[in-house]
C-alpha cells in the first residue's frame, strides 16, 4: 500500500484512502499513517472509520497524531459502523431508547462535534465539568496551541436522514461502492439540500463515490472476488430496485437463493454483464474508464477507486489514465 500511495502521488492522484470493515480485516488509521509518512503532496483519508467502533475522543487523538505526519493532507471519512456494537453497548443502547429512527442521527452529530470541537482546540462536555486536547494549561511549560482546526470530514450515508445530516454538517459525502449510479443524482440532492438549510455552500461540498475495480483482458472472465462481491450485492438488492432495473426477478431471487445456501459459485454463473456492470467496473481499461466517467456524470466529483480482485498495478495504470 505504502508503493501504491508513492505511486498514485508521482502520477498526479488526487489522494489515496485507506478502508476500515470486516473485509479487510485490518484497521484504517495504521495503513494511513504508513502512506502519510512515506508521502509528502498526496490526499490521505479514512473510507471510512465508524463511530461504532471508535469514540469521539479517541478519534480526536487519532486524528492529532496523523496531523503530525499529514499536516494539511488529511480527510476523515466517517460513517456509523452500528454493527460493531458490543453486546453491553447493544443492551445500553438500546435501554436508551437508541432503536429509534433519530438514535442514529444523534449519535453521528454527537461524533462529528465532539471530533471537531476537541481537535481544534475546544473543550466538550465531560462528567459534570468540560475537558479537552492541547489546549495550553498554565502549569505545563511548552504546550502548544492546535494547529489542526479544519479537518475535513466526509460522512458515509445510506439513508436519506443521515444523508441531509451529512449536508448539514459533514465537508463531504462519501457514497457507497454498492449504491448503484441511478440513484446517485437523488442521494446528492438530498445532501445538498441539508448543506442548503444549514446555510453553507453545497457547491463547496465534495461528492466521493467508491468504485470496486477490477482489471482483465478483452475477453477475459470477470476476476472471482470482484464477481463474487457483486453477486453479494445483487442478492442483497431490495425487490423494488430490481423491477427499476428491469432485471429479471426470477434470476435475482435464483441468486439470493445460492447465497443464503452458500452455493457461491452457481449465484456467480447466474449472473449477467448488466448486473456485474451495476455494482463493479470490471473488464479492459477502457470500459472500467467509462464507468468512471458514467459515475462522474451523476454528480460526483472524486470517483475513488477500490482495487477487488488481480493485481494491483492495472487499477492504477486505469486511474493514471483517467486523471490524464
Amino acid at each position: 500500500m505504502v508503493g501504491a500511495a508513492q505511486w498514485a502521488e508521482s502520477h498526479g492522484f488526487d489522494s489515496v484512502w485507506a478502508a476500515e470493515d470486516s473485509w479487510t480485516g485490518r484497521d484504517a488509521v495504521t495503513t494511513l499513517a504508513c502512506m502519510a509518512y512515506n508521502t509528502s503532496r498526496i490526499r490521505v483519508g479514512t473510507c471510512l472509520i465508524g463511530v461504532g467502533t471508535r469514540n469521539p475522543a479517541l478519534t480526536a487523538m487519532t486524528l492529532n497524531s496523523l496531523w503530525e505526519v499529514a499536516e494539511g493532507r488529511l480527510v476523515l471519512g466517517l460513517g456509523l459502523a452500528l454493527g460493531w456494537h458490543t453486546p453491553d453497548e447493544s443492551e445500553a443502547g438500546a435501554a436508551e431508547g437508541s432503536r429509534s429512527p433519530q438514535a442514529p442521527l444523534r449519535r453521528m452529530r454527537h461524533a462529528v462535534e465532539w471530533i471537531r470541537a476537541l481537535t481544534e482546540g475546544r473543550e466538550v462536555p465531560w462528567g459534570d465539568g468540560r475537558r479537552g486536547m492541547m489546549i495550553p494549561r498554565p502549569w505545563f511549560a511548552g504546550a502548544r496551541a492546535p494547529t489542526n482546526a479544519g479537518i475535513p470530514i466526509y460522512l458515509g450515508a445510506v439513508r436519506p436522514r443521515m444523508t441531509r445530516l451529512a449536508g448539514e454538517l459533514g465537508d463531504g459525502l462519501l457514497l457507497e461502492m454498492e449504491a448503484l449510479r441511478d440513484t446517485i443524482p437523488g442521494r446528492i440532492a438530498v445532501f445538498k439540500e441539508g448543506a442548503v438549510a444549514a446555510g453553507r455552500d453545497a457547491q463547496r461540498l465534495e461528492i466521493v463515490k467508491l468504485i470496486l475495480a477490477s482489471v482483465s483482458g478483452e475477453g477475459e472472465p470477470v476476476h472471482p472476488n470482484a464477481l463474487g462481491w457483486a453477486t453479494k450485492s445483487v442478492a442483497l438488492l431490495d425487490e423494488p430496485s430490481v423491477r427499476r432495473l428491469g432485471w429479471d426477478l426470477e434470476r435475482v431471487n435464483r441468486i439470493r437463493d445460492a447465497w443464503a445456501k452458500r452455493n457461491w459459485e452457481f449465484g456467480k454463473r447466474l449472473m449477467t454483464p448488466e448486473m456485474v456492470r451495476a455494482f463493479i467496473a470490471a473488464g479492459p481499461p477502457d470500459q472500467i474508464v467509462d464507468i468512471i466517467q458514467e459515475t462522474v456524470r451523476q454528480g460526483v466529483t472524486l470517483p475513488v477507486l477500490i482495487p477487488y480482485g488481480g493485481d494491483l498495478q492495472p487499477v492504477l495504470d486505469v486511474g493514471a489514465r483517467y486523471a490524464g
